[in-house]
C-alpha cells in the first residue's frame, strides 16, 4: 500500500501537549500523530462500528513493542 504524507500545524501550546503525550506513550511526536491518524481513518470506515481490534502501539522508531528494533 502506498503511503501519503500528512502535514500537521499546531501552536506552541498544542506542540507541548503533543510532545508530552507522545513521550508518555514512549513514542516520537510523528509516530504518535501517525497512530492517531490511523485510528481516526479506521473509525471513519463504514465497517468501523463492528471492529474491536486496536492497532498495536509503536515504539519511538515506529517498530512494534518488543521487536528487536526497540531493545
Amino acid at each position: 500500500m502506498a503511503s501519503k504524507d500528512v502535514v500537521v500545524t499546531v501552536g506552541e501550546d498544542d506542540w507541548l501537549t503533543l510532545n508530552d503525550a507522545a513521550e508518555c506513550a514512549g513514542m516520537t511526536v510523528a509516530a504518535y500523530v501517525s497512530c492517531g491518524v490511523r485510528l481516526m481513518a479506521m473509525q471513519a470506515r463504514p465497517a468501523a462500528r463492528n471492529r474491536t481490534a486496536v492497532p498495536l502501539a509503536r515504539g519511538r522508531d515506529g517498530a512494534p513493542p518488543g521487536s528487536a528494533r526497540n531493545r
